[in-house]
């Protein structure tokens, strides 16, 4: 169990609800697109790094992201 700022816990039943999913369900998606993003972004920065590309250092800085 986790305790969270009322503010906190209140936004995310908000967004469950919002969602029209249990606060369970919506947290589970969360976390697997979380997890998902995560990988690729591991993927994509290992890509980059290969010979002849770009880092995702540079690639941030030439497109200001």
């Amino acid at each position: 169990m986790i305790t969270l700022e009322p503010t906190t816990e209140q936004r995310i039943r908000q967004a469950a609800t919002e969602s029209g999913l249990t606060i369970q369900t919506f947290l589970d998606l969360l976390i697997e697109r979380y997890m998902c993003d995560k990988l690729d972004i591991q993927q994509a920065d290992l890509a980059l790094s290969q010979a002849g590309e770009i880092s995702l250092d540079e690639l941030k800085a030439k497109y200001d992201l």
